[in-house]
């Protein structure tokens, strides 16, 4: 679990580092950036979100149930 939010984190970050040494280039509707930016984006919302996976890592590092009180 944890590995898949790490890894969204990291692309988000290469990506956006990406975008600003390239400027407004890779802004552009079929720059090769913009599509890696959505995709990143992409892997990090989407199920579960990095920030649910980051919660049920706790809970299971303090061994807590993972859903519920």
């Amino acid at each position: 679990m944890s590995a898949k939010a790490e890894v969204a984190d990291c692309t988000i970050n290469v990506v956006n580092e990406a975008m600003t040494l390239s400027g407004g280039i890779g802004y552009r509707e079929n720059a090769k950036l913009s599509r890696l930016l959505r995709d990143a984006r992409a892997a990090h919302i989407m199920g579960p979100t990095t920030d649910i996976l980051r919660t049920w890592v706790g809970r299971l590092l303090l061994d807590q149930p993972l859903l519920g009180d």
